[in-house]
């Protein structure tokens, strides 16, 4: 697996992470009760907010495992980016911060690269964090995953 692979299953769990988050919270707004105090809809065999509690549990029990293994891959992607210390290590040890904060906000973050962008102050046009990541990814392929780690600058 290329590290781009890699980062990219880093990103999508991220991803998931957001649109379970979503789905969940979509699903406890339909449990709110509707129509005022009498609760409306509740009586002449309707379903009550209650009856969705089961699925709501079992999205919670699902939600949490991606929460989980989305951390898990954060992690890794972390000591790869900055070293097992955080400081002066892995790729930013070796290129520079600026190439391992490019790949962690697009990667990590999951942010599109304008925001990635924004958030590195370069305006809105994706280029210039596009070829550091590019350049970091290289790097990361180059000299491996586990090299990267356990770089300390």
């Amino acid at each position: 697996m290329t590290a781009r692979e890699w980062l990219e299953g880093v990103r999508a769990a991220q991803l998931a992470v957001t649109a379970a988050r979503e789905a969940h919270d979509a699903a406890l707004e339909r449990m709110q009760p509707r129509g005022g105090m009498g609760g409306g809809s509740h009586g002449s065999g309707g379903h009550g907010p209650m009856d969705s509690m089961p699925a709501l549990i079992d999205r919670e029990a699902d939600y949490y495992r991606l929460v989980l293994d989305a951390r898990r891959l954060a992690l890794d992607a972390t000591d790869v980016l900055y070293g097992r210390c955080g400081v002066n290590g892995g790729i930013a040890g070796i290129l520079g911060e600026r190439y391992a904060d490019a790949v962690y906000l697009r990667y990590v973050e999951a942010l599109d690269w304008r925001e990635v962008c924004g958030r590195m102050g370069y305006g809105t046009d994706g280029k210039y964090p596009q070829s550091l990541a590019r350049r970091a990814v290289a790097e990361i392929d180059s000299r491996g995953l586990a090299a990267c780690r356990s770089f300390a600058g």
